[in-house]
């Protein structure tokens, strides 16, 4: 626990089971990540949030179970890449500034909740999906690639008002 100062973050990782859940408040502050979050295992659920003054900025690799992002903040992944289960933004935005373009894998859903926006790595990174995609915020396309990956029929994209640059659907039986 820190107040109004630095917590840093050497190592977090939950090679046990994956089962356990990190949440993260920073209200007006910051999260700086050091290192990667996980590691190659993922922890469970992970969530981080902070107020429109704060940011959570990673600066290494990030592998987790649901992502979720709470927090009228921003969370910036920058180069580096995120894996985890699912991706929900609840309140906030993530990657605000356009400038990650690290490889992003959503192993899941992804949910942007109204208010919310959404900014996909640039051209230089990636972004794939393998469950269903449901925007009632915005998602801003920065001109990337955005991959469903999907293993079988009952998949949902619904882009809301939104829309994507350049989309590719991977599925065995094409839809």
């Amino acid at each position: 626990s820190a107040d109004n100062g630095t917590m840093s973050f050497g190592f977090i990782d939950d090679s046990s089971s994956g089962a356990h859940s990190l949440s993260l408040n920073s209200g007006s502050g910051s999260i700086t990540f050091l290192e990667a979050v996980g590691q190659s295992v993922p922890i469970g659920a992970f969530s981080v949030s902070t107020d429109s003054s704060g940011s959570d900025t990673f600066e290494g690799n990030v592998y987790s179970g649901t992502f979720t992002k709470l927090g009228s903040g921003d969370a910036d992944f920058g180069s580096y890449s995120l894996t985890c289960t699912g991706l929900a933004l609840d309140v906030g935005t993530i990657n605000n500034g356009a400038t990650d373009s690290g490889a992003w894998t959503v192993n899941g859903n992804v949910f942007i909740n109204n208010g919310t926006t959404l900014t996909a790595p640039t051209s230089s990174g990636s972004m794939s999906v393998t469950g269903n995609w449901a925007n009632s915020g915005t998602f801003v396309s920065n001109g990337g690639t955005v991959t469903f990956n999907g293993t079988g029929a009952g998949h949902t994209i619904d882009p809301g008002s939104s829309s994507f640059y350049d989309l590719t659907v991977n599925s065995p039986d094409g839809t």
